[in-house]
């Protein structure tokens, strides 16, 4: 009998965080945890970095065939 108790504890305790697991795997994946930015922070961001964005831009236009769609 004390060698089922341990046992089913075990199980319990590996289900327990195999269930915890889970949901923090859920909730990471509908952006629990994902920073919130206001429009302010992003337009300062990309004033910050808008030569850099558009450098990137121009070489991925550069590299996509030309008989494939650009945006």
């Amino acid at each position: 009998m004390k060698s089922f108790l341990k046992i089913f504890l075990i199980i319990c305790g590996i289900g327990f965080a195999i269930f915890v697991g889970v949901i923090l795997m859920i909730a990471a994946a509908f952006g629990s945890f994902d920073n919130d930015y206001s429009v302010t922070e992003l337009k300062e961001n990309f004033e910050e970095k808008r030569t850099e964005i558009y450098e990137v831009k121009d070489y991925v236009n550069k590299i996509i065939p030309p008989n494939k769609c650009r945006s």
